[in-house]
């Protein structure tokens, strides 16, 4: 059974990982920043602005999927007539 906290942990660690392997691609593959700590530091922090949208996006499609499957559930249950 997924709670909200195990959703949360999984949109949470799912946007985490795509900003650490594709930003890690970006340093090793491209040449924008030098080869050094530096580049590296300055690679990921020049990246925090889209990380932030990322995580907006993720949490924001995650809440609205799920919401909409809890109401679907909800619709179909059958109604007692009191």
């Amino acid at each position: 059974n997924a709670g909200p906290l195990k959703v949360l942990g999984a949109a949470l660690s799912g946007s985490i990982f795509f900003f650490i392997i594709t930003n890690l691609g970006v340093f090793l593959f491209q040449n924008m920043y030098s080869r050094d700590w530096q580049g590296f530091v300055q690679c990921f922090t020049m990246a925090l602005p889209f990380f932030r949208n990322t995580l907006a996006g993720d949490l924001f499609y995650t809440f609205t999927f799920f919401a909409l499957f809890l109401a679907a559930q909800w619709m179909r249950q059958p109604k007692k007539i009191s």
